[in-house]
């Protein structure tokens, strides 16, 4: 998150440990909630507001793929809204938790574990199976979101398990 700099991304501002334990990350606040809460107060999007939101996030996500990184946790309670003049909406992607920064230094990682931490309605089928994440994902999960905003907030997928 240190190497990003662009506007539709939260900030960083520092780290330190809590009591020589606890990870603390700063980040620059958002004033206006995240986009989870915009959609449920909001319920329905035009598709103007839907395409302005949808080009947004994707240009965020090309910016970080340029750079190497892949969230792979990106859902709307990961994205913040910053507001100005009280009614201008900024989103800004946050919640870097998961996200690599280097792909070819995790190549270790097990993907096991990354599907217990990433929430399953917008987890792409290439992890569900196991498979090591890629940029893809979170073009699934973005699509899943532009789903949610043009289909009155319901998920493509209903969650079994």
């Amino acid at each position: 998150m240190q190497k990003t700099s662009h506007p539709f991304i939260i900030k960083y501002v520092e780290e330190f440990l809590y009591q020589n334990k606890t990870l603390c990350i700063v980040t620059q606040f958002a004033n206006g909630g995240d986009f989870e809460q915009l959609m449920k107060m909001k319920k329905h999007f035009s598709e103007e507001e839907a395409l302005y939101y949808f080009t947004v996030l994707l240009i965020t996500l090309e910016y970080l793929h340029l750079k190497g990184i892949v969230h792979r946790d990106f859902k709307p309670s990961n994205i913040f809204i910053q507001k100005y003049d009280g009614n201008v909406n900024i989103l800004k992607v946050g919640d870097f938790g998961i996200s690599n920064a280097d792909i070819d230094s995790i190549k270790k990682t097990i993907t096991a574990t990354l599907k217990g931490l990433t929430t399953p309605a917008y987890t792409a089928p290439e992890v569900i199976k196991g498979n090591y994440p890629s940029a893809k994902v979170d073009i699934w999960a973005l699509g899943v979101i532009l789903y949610r905003l043009i289909a009155a907030l319901k998920h493509p997928f209903e969650e079994k398990n």
